[in-house]
């Protein structure tokens, strides 16, 4: 399925949520950092995923117009933001998008 990811992450009364640094939030942010990241618990992954989640990332962060996912990246990248984003905002608006 083809999703679009460049939106804007919204509090519930409408405005911006930003990153650490000020700047505005996206999924596509929130999916390219999570997929770059490792959390403490994955450092016995193999470097085949390590691989795998990097072109994922490459090719979520080289999309300007959506992207065509598979049901199992949309897993991916749906359990690495929930693991490394301490937010449930970003996380519930992720889950909207990628259902």
């Amino acid at each position: 399925m083809r999703y679009g990811l460049d939106i804007i992450i919204l509090q519930f009364d409408g405005k911006q949520l930003n990153d650490v640094d000020g700047s505005t939030l996206t999924l596509k942010k929130v999916c390219v950092n999570a997929l770059l990241a490792q959390a403490p618990d994955q450092n016995k992954m193999k470097g085949e995923e390590k691989i795998e989640r990097y072109n994922l990332a490459k090719r979520v962060h080289e999309a300007d117009e959506g992207i065509t996912l598979t049901q199992e990246e949309c897993v991916l990248i749906k359990e690495q933001v929930a693991t490394l984003y301490n937010n449930n905002l970003v996380i519930g608006r992720l889950s909207e998008v990628l259902k």
